[in-house]
């Protein structure tokens, strides 16, 4: 197994205010499109992506359709422009073609909307009366009957109001929704099997690099291998929680060491450090809390594979009281150190 001390990968991050990391960097140095490691088989990537390709859905896009709202909530952001523009457009269009349809010819003498010759003179129409601009070129004459168009403007008026109040709901959920929140909860890029007063323990690190730190935190650790039972089934990927210390709420005021027992109830126990490197094991680390400022949800999600598990090595101090503060050493956050192991 390595014993080696890893090579510091922060240096390049230090500012004078340690909290202000950008996690793009702090990435970069394990992980570029060039390292295999970027493309290893892992259920969650080192950037908190689920890496499960949704395959042969029966009835998905009715699946989709049935939770519309929030499927278009998860759309990027060009494609729900493009979605923005073509409602209006189709709603433009749509209310256009029945005024220019019911609107009396030009060899009729009297119009129902003064000036509303052409189609592109019903749609201007169609586009002033949803958006209440009113330019006062197109009017209706109110000494003519003209009941289908009253309908229609109408039936435009009521159908604007809901489709803006949809669209701008669509909006301002997308906007305080904090997706890019988790960005800023970073873990070390290694875990670690350390020895504590004779026990093992497995024990990862993770920091929160915003001022306003995540409110009621909780962190959920589940170990995912491959195995096969007694009767002879394989089981792929079957899930086992792995109970972490501190277990209570946390809220991250300083990078904190999770830490798992290997006692004789853990499903690490039954894994000697051979078969450890040698099974397919994927260890998914959940940090889930609120953010302070919307008071939406926030998760972010780590994963740790065989070869990023160190064995028998602890993390180096952090944390010094200076000057009646406490000083975080972001050079240390990921350095380990090794344990002499007798």
């Amino acid at each position: 197994m390595r014993s080696t001390v890893l090579p510091n990968t922060q240096n390049k991050n230090k500012s004078k205010d340690p909290f202000m990391i950008q996690m793009g960097s702090f990435v970069k140095e394990f992980c570029t499109p060039k390292d295999d490691d970027c493309h290893a088989n892992r259920i969650v990537s080192k950037m908190g992506k689920v890496k499960v390709v949704k395959d042969r859905i029966y009835r998905k896009r009715a699946s989709y359709l049935n939770d519309f709202f929030h499927t278009l909530t998860h759309i990027s952001w060009i494609k729900l422009l493009v979605f923005y523009c073509s409602c209006y457009l189709l709603s433009w269009t749509f209310f256009a073609t029945i005024l220019y349809a019911i609107e009396p010819k030009e060899n009729e003498k009297s119009y129902c909307v003064t000036k509303l010759k052409t189609f592109w003179d019903a749609f201007l129409y169609s586009l002033q009366t949803q958006a209440t601009i009113g330019y006062g070129n197109y009017t209706p004459d109110p000494e003519i009957e003209c009941i289908g168009t009253i309908i229609t403007i109408g039936v435009q008026s009521i159908a604007g109001l809901v489709l803006d109040s949809f669209l701008c709901g669509l909006l301002f959920f997308k906007l305080i929704t904090p997706r890019n929140r988790a960005s800023s909860v970073i873990f070390t890029p290694h875990a670690v099997i350390t020895r504590r007063n004779g026990k093992n323990y497995f024990a990862f690190r993770i920091a929160d690099l915003q001022k306003e730190r995540i409110v009621e935190g909780r962190v959920s650790v589940y170990l995912f291998y491959k195995h096969q039972t007694k009767e002879g089934e394989i089981l792929d990927f079957e899930p086992y929680r792995l109970l972490v210390t501190p277990s209570d709420s946390i809220p991250l005021l300083l990078p904190q060491i999770m830490t798992h027992e290997i006692n004789e109830r853990s499903p690490l126990n039954t894994i000697n450090q051979n078969e450890f490197m040698q099974k397919r094991i994927e260890i998914i680390v959940t940090y889930e809390g609120y953010s302070p400022t919307s008071g939406l949800p926030v998760q972010a999600r780590h994963s740790y594979l065989n070869e990023d598990i160190i064995w028998y090595h602890s993390f180096k101090k952090m944390i010094v009281e200076k000057d009646s503060n406490f000083n975080a050493d972001w050079d240390a956050f990921d350095t380990l150190i090794p344990q002499n192991i007798v």
